[in-house]
């Protein structure tokens, strides 16, 4: 019972520090909308409203929770994981938007 608890909490802390920002909830809706595509910070900017200065610090905790990827290339691109987590974290938000 005690390593079940201890896992619901660590899945709680994780949930709560990776979701709690409204700015990184923008960035994975934008980013799960347009799967398999990778954008620069500054797209991921101009299509959120979010400086692109902000997105970078977002994103570094997006691609450590393994929600967001980066891709490699001369400018630094981020595209939605296709992980199972990212799936599953995809087709819940596709399920609160129907």
């Amino acid at each position: 019972m005690k390593g079940t608890l201890d896992s619901i909490t660590a899945s709680s802390k994780w949930i709560e520090q990776t979701l709690s920002s409204k700015v990184r909830i923008r960035i994975l809706v934008f980013l799960a909308a347009n799967r398999g595509r990778a954008f620069s910070r500054y797209k991921i900017s101009s299509a959120t409203n979010v400086s692109a200065k902000e997105v970078s610090k977002h994103m570094k905790i997006l691609v450590e929770a393994k929600l967001v990827k980066t891709v490699s290339g001369g400018v630094m691109l981020y595209s939605f994981d296709e992980g199972e987590l990212a799936l599953l974290f995809a087709e819940f938000l596709r399920r609160c938007v129907s």
